[in-house]
């Protein structure tokens, strides 16, 4: 599903361009994990390195959709 929103925001905002590759159900995957980090906070035992890490991998991955050729739209529909 993560893979079908991404494409699907791609194919609405950049429609005179194609775009291919799974980035929006990575970006999917990505936004599972948080949502189970969250969901089962009290599980963790280092929570605070936990967050941290997932936030920062998700932070480098959308800066690198500033560079030319990068969907961004599909890591955002993806993630969303």
């Amino acid at each position: 599903m993560s893979g079908f929103g991404g494409s699907l925001l791609s194919a609405l905002f950049i429609q005179y361009g194609i775009s291919v590759g799974a980035s929006g159900a990575l970006f999917g995957l990505l936004e599972s994990m948080l949502s189970e980090l969250i969901s089962n906070w009290t599980m963790y035992e280092n929570k605070l390195a936990a967050l941290l890490t997932l936030i920062f991998i998700i932070i480098i991955n959308l800066a690198v959709g500033i560079l030319p050729h990068v969907d961004n739209f599909a890591h955002i529909g993806g993630f969303v």
